[in-house]
């Protein structure tokens, strides 16, 4: 099978299905997966390239990098070991594969004492592709945040944005947000995004025409930066009291990384990341017009490579006898005592299944122990930090995405022992 630009479409050589069937939505097998941007509205507006479902598999598994810009994430030679284990008891497996058939889910694996038990590819995908992790970014963004602090590069958390972005900030309302407090998605900007507020357009007039090009003109021009540069729509609430998720904060995080180390953010997370990590293949990550990398929704990698994040996570921050990021920094990301128990599980109004958050990690109520990346139309990743153990789940549908299907899978999995 191979891309084409000039079609869009994904070959593929065998159905879908053994049986030939495909269930419901078929996610656009009847149509080859094609990839691309959607059709254009009765208005003349360009909707986003994850807003027609069919799209959504050849979208995520590659086909969004050859029409957004990108740049490359670098792998190492030696990747880090990642073999087969002890397989899933069939119950599990059968249970996994019929979710993803079922429910849009072309990739998943799942990690048990450092080695693989589960790992499958449906809709005609497979282990050399990259997969588009929407939000999940945002953990990513996390980590190399922790490390930055870990070498000094960032001095505290608690310093304001503005001082490592001093020129792009200068007269911005946004200046004054720490970095503690962007990272918990506490920065107080205002502008809320659809499902998080009743007003669904606020964040598409606000950030997505000047981030990602106005519908008649998408990706023209877009500059991330100067969106931040000249917000005037000033902060709805103090920084450090409410939780509200939004595209600002991670961007303002994007910023400080690139302006204190002094290089793009894919050139550094190869270096302290993506290569210490032992990733097997290069990473992708959509950038704006200018090459500045998008925070928000916009890094690629394969199944393996986000099973490695997870598993970085799950192991302390440690990948062997290396340490990429301090254990301490991990330990952190699920603390919510005293001054962030605003954030705790149970105590953000209207959070999914409960979530708490911190430091562009989802908490889940289900297990101290628990750490998750989270992405838009079901992209999850599920850390135990007691067992090891990781869920990956890269998504072309939010169908049983957010309803606890992946928190109860994943704790009969932990449960194994």
């Amino acid at each position: 099978m191979q891309f084409t630009r000039r079609t869009g479409l994904l070959a593929v050589t065998s159905m879908l299905l053994p049986s030939g069937k495909v269930w419901g939505n078929d996610f656009g097998a009847s149509k080859g997966f094609p990839f691309g941007w959607p059709a254009k509205n009765e208005r003349g507006g360009q909707p986003m390239p994850w807003q027609d479902e069919s799209l959504n598999v050849g979208n995520f598994s590659g086909g969004i990098e050859t029409f957004w810009p990108s740049s490359t994430v670098k792998a190492f030679n030696a990747p880090s070991p990642l073999v087969q284990g002890e397989p899933l008891p069939d119950r599990l497996s059968l249970r996994i594969k019929e979710l993803q058939r079922k429910a849009g889910k072309p990739a998943v694996l799942v990690i048990r004492k450092g080695q693989i038990s589960y790992e499958n590819y449906e809709f005609g995908r497979n282990e050399s592709m990259r997969f588009l992790g929407k939000s999940m970014v945002k953990t990513v963004l996390s980590l190399l945040t922790g490390i930055a602090l870990d070498k000094g590069i960032i001095k505290s958390l608690d310093d304001t944005v503005g001082k490592y972005a001093p020129r792009t900030l200068e007269k911005s309302a946004l200046s004054e947000i720490t970095l503690q407090n962007a990272l918990n998605m506490s920065g107080g900007a205002n502008i809320c995004i659809p499902n998080h507020c009743a007003a669904p357009r606020d964040d598409i007039e606000k950030w997505q025409w000047a981030s990602s090009g106005h519908p008649v003109n998408r990706l023209r021009r877009t500059n991330v930066d100067r969106v931040l540069a000249q917000w005037n729509h000033g902060l709805k609430y103090p920084q450090g009291t409410r939780y509200e998720y939004n595209p600002v904060d991670p961007s303002l995080i994007g910023l400080v990384l690139r302006e204190a180390t002094g290089q793009s953010l894919s050139n550094f997370a190869s270096d302290v990341l993506w290569r210490p990590m032992g990733a097997e293949r290069d990473g992708a990550w959509l950038t704006d017009s200018l090459g500045r990398e998008d925070v928000d929704g916009g890094f690629l990698a394969t199944l393996r490579d986000w099973g490695r994040l997870g598993l970085l996570v799950a192991n302390g921050g440690r990948v062997g006898q290396r340490q990429v990021v301090t254990e301490s920094y991990i330990l952190k990301c699920r603390e919510t005592a005293g001054v962030f128990e605003y954030l705790a599980p149970g105590k953000i109004d209207g959070k999914l299944l409960r979530a708490g958050y911190k430091n562009f990690f989802h908490l889940p109520a289900e297990s101290e122990h628990w750490l998750k990346f989270q992405g838009a139309e079901g992209q999850t990743i599920l850390a135990d930090r007691k067992s090891g153990t990781v869920l990956v789940v890269l998504s072309a549908s939010n169908q049983e995405g957010y309803n606890g299907t992946y928190e109860s899978i994943f704790a009969e999995i932990v449960n194994l022992g």
